[in-house]
C-alpha cells in the first residue's frame, strides 16, 4: 500500500514537471517546435513500451497504475502527451487556449491529486479540487492572463476535472480549450 501511494506521488510529480517543461518549450520555440517535439517525444516513448512490454520489472512500468495496464501499458502517459500533442498541432488554436489546457492538465490535475493523497482522501475529493484550484489559479496569473480569466477558467477546469469519468488526461484538456475560447469570446480576455 505504501508503494503504491509513493508511485501516485512520484507519477503526480512527473506529471506536473512534464506540463512545465511543455509550457516552457511552447513559450520559446512557439506551439510548431512544441509539436514536433512532442511527436518524437511520444514516438520514442511508445517504442521503449513495445520494446520493454507491460513487465512491471521494466523501471517506468513500476510506476504505472496496473487498472490502466490492463486497457494498454502506459495508459495515463500516453493519453497525457496525446492529447497535448492534437491541440499543440492543431493549427487554429490560440496560444492562450492551449496554455490555459496544458496547465489545467499538468498543474491543476496533479496538485488535485497530491492535495488529496495529503488528506488522506479516496477518489477525487472537494479538498483535492480545491488544492488544484490554488496553484493553477496561481500559474495562470503568472503567465500573464487576467484575473477574471484566470478564475472564470482554473474554476471550471477543476469541476471538469472533479467530475469527469473519461480518462481526464484526454476530457480535461479538450474541455478548457475549448471553455477558454468561450470566454475569451464572450469579452473576457486572457
Amino acid at each position: 500500500m505504501e508503494e503504491k501511494i509513493n508511485n501516485e506521488i512520484i507519477r503526480q510529480i512527473i506529471h506536473i514537471y512534464s506540463g512545465l517543461i511543455i509550457l516552457a518549450l511552447s513559450l520559446i520555440l512557439g506551439l510548431k517546435l512544441t509539436a514536433y517535439i512532442i511527436f518524437i517525444f511520444l514516438f520514442i516513448f511508445l517504442l521503449y513500451i513495445n520494446l520493454t512490454g507491460s513487465n512491471k520489472e521494466n523501471g517506468f512500468m513500476r510506476l504505472t497504475r496496473e487498472e490502466e495496464n490492463k486497457i494498454f501499458p502506459a495508459k495515463g502517459a500516453i493519453c497525457y502527451f496525446s492529447s497535448l500533442l492534437f491541440l499543440a498541432s492543431y493549427e487554429k488554436i490560440p496560444f492562450y487556449a492551449f496554455l490555459s489546457a496544458l496547465l489545467a492538465l499538468s498543474v491543476g490535475d496533479g496538485f488535485a491529486t497530491l492535495g488529496g493523497k495529503a488528506f488522506k482522501s479516496k477518489g477525487k475529493s472537494l479538498i483535492g479540487t480545491f488544492l488544484g484550484f490554488i496553484p493553477l489559479f496561481l500559474s495562470y496569473m503568472i503567465i500573464g492572463f487576467s484575473p477574471y480569466f484566470s478564475i472564470i477558467v482554473a474554476v471550471f477546469a477543476m469541476l471538469i476535472e472533479r467530475v469527469s469519468v473519461v480518462d481526464d488526461n484526454i476530457f480535461l484538456p479538450f474541455s478548457v480549450a475549448s471553455f477558454s475560447v468561450i470566454v475569451s469570446y464572450y469579452g473576457i480576455s486572457p
